[in-house]
Order: C-alpha cells, then sequence, then structure tokens
C-alpha cells in the first residue's frame, strides 16, 4: 500500500472516530422530548359511517368528528391538547428558543405580503406590523406613493365575540376596486364586500357564504371594471347535514354602475 493510501486511510479513520464521539456525546432534542409515560396517546373512537359514489363504497372512520360540539369529540381534542402541551414544555431550552423567536419577530417592524403590482404602477398589498393580530389591506401609487390603509379587520366586529381577519382580496385591473373577504371566527365561508378605493366606501351590502378557493383573484373582475364574478356556496336548509355546505356552488355576476 502507497504511502498517499495510508494518509488517506488514517484520515477517513479519524473522521469515523470524531463522528462517533459526537454521536456518543449528543443525544437528539426528539430522543429527549419523549412524550412522558403518564399521558397516554387519547384514542379516538373509529365509528365507520359508508357513503356510495358512482357505485363505489367509501368509508369514513371519524366523520363524526365533524360535530366539533359533541362533548365525546370536545373531549378527545381537549387531550390532545393537554398532552400536546406537556409534552412541549418537556423540549429542553424551549423557553429560551421561543424568548429567542419573540425578539427576532419583534425585531422586524412589518412584513408585507400578498402584492398586487397593476398595470397602472398602483400597488395593493397585506401587510402586518408587530404586535398586530390581523394582517391589513393597503394600497399605494409606486413604490414611493403615500400609503393608504383600505380594510382593517380589527375594526370589524362580529357581534359574537369572535375574531375577524381577511381571508382573501381582488383588485379590478386598474385597482379602481376591490373585493375582499372577511372570515369570522376562522370560517372558511366569508362575506365579501366591494370598496371603492378613491373615497373608500363599501359598495353596497357584503355578499356570504363565498370563498376564494374555487375561482382565482386574476378571473373575478371584467377587464373594464364593470363587473366581478364570484363563486358563492348554497345555504344550508333545516336538517341538511353540515357536510352539504361545498355542493351546488354557483357562480355569480355583478355589475359596477356608477
Amino acid at each position: 500500500m502507497s504511502l498517499k493510501a495510508h494518509r488517506a486511510n488514517a484520515s477517513r479513520a479519524a473522521r469515523n472516530l470524531l463522528f462517533l464521539l459526537i454521536l456518543g456525546t449528543c443525544t437528539p432534542v426528539w430522543a429527549q422530548s419523549a412524550a412522558p409515560r403518564e399521558i397516554p396517546q387519547p384514542v379516538a373512537p373509529v365509528r365507520i359511517v359508508t357513503d356510495t359514489h358512482h357505485g363505489v363504497p367509501v368509508e369514513d372512520p371519524y366523520r363524526y368528528m365533524e360535530n366539533v360540539g359533541d362533548p365525546e369529540v370536545a373531549s378527545w381534542m381537549k387531550a390532545q391538547s393537554d398532552r400536546a402541551r406537556v409534552v412541549l414544555d418537556s423540549v429542553p431550552a424551549r423557553t429560551e428558543l421561543l424568548k429567542r423567536v419573540e425578539r427576532l419577530e419583534d425585531s422586524v417592524p412589518s412584513r408585507v405580503t400578498s402584492v398586487s403590482w397593476l398595470r397602472n404602477n398602483r400597488l395593493f398589498y397585506l401587510k402586518r406590523r408587530a404586535h398586530e393580530a390581523q394582517a391589513k389591506l393597503y394600497v399605494r401609487d409606486g413604490l414611493r406613493g403615500r400609503e393608504r390603509l383600505l380594510v382593517d379587520p380589527e375594526t370589524i366586529s362580529t357581534g359574537e365575540g369572535q375574531n375577524s381577519s381577511l381571508h382573501f382580496y381582488s383588485a379590478s385591473p386598474n385597482g379602481r376596486y376591490v373585493a375582499y373577504g372577511i372570515s369570522h371566527g376562522g370560517s372558511e365561508l366569508v362575506a365579501m364586500s366591494v370598496l371603492d378605493t378613491a373615497s373608500g366606501k363599501v359598495l353596497g351590502p357584503s355578499i356570504d357564504r363565498t370563498s376564494a378557493n374555487v375561482i382565482g383573484p386574476t378571473s373575478k373582475w371584467s377587464a373594464d371594471e364593470h363587473a366581478f364574478y364570484f363563486n358563492r356556496k348554497q345555504e344550508l336548509r333545516p336538517g341538511m347535514p353540515i357536510t352539504e355546505k361545498y355542493a351546488n356552488s354557483s357562480v355569480f355576476e355583478i355589475r359596477c354602475t356608477e
């Protein structure tokens, strides 16, 4: 064996020894934070419900969990939460790490997302400042234009003690109007309104049971800004299962007039 080969083998052996020493002195965080044995994993009962679609039976073992008002379901969720809390609190250095994350979060004055840069150089975007719970909708003409607040969900009251959040927005081609959806209490079915960006005035009443997951924002407005299109879910009649809220939706057109 050549001297060069001896040196290569020695170097490889040294690296392997160092790797073994590291493994022997370091314990993975996930091993240290194993769930305490005195808190068992909550087990959800299996209750098969079978639907037949196009002749094919489809089993759903946990459909009953859709009823979050069921005391049994609520109890299972609470048990999961309690166990998760104990496991997370047992992670080494979690408190110090959380403080570090909070310091980094607070060091950023604001975060800007969902930017729409229109052909006339008008910009719409969502911005959330440090310590703000919800993102707000702003507009400006050009990067150096004056920033104007259009929609602040924190000022929208639901009357039920629930939080409101801005679920989506869709600006018309030149930014004359903007449609936006407000979600109450985290609901996926939101109330949509249309705003005149020059005056800040909301045009007409809000439209409930809308969402942005069927028609994308780019296809909502006509090119002349005289109409917009949206998808609306059906209204649940008494006795209808909650799962039917996504069935039989319809697309509507609304004309914008002076």
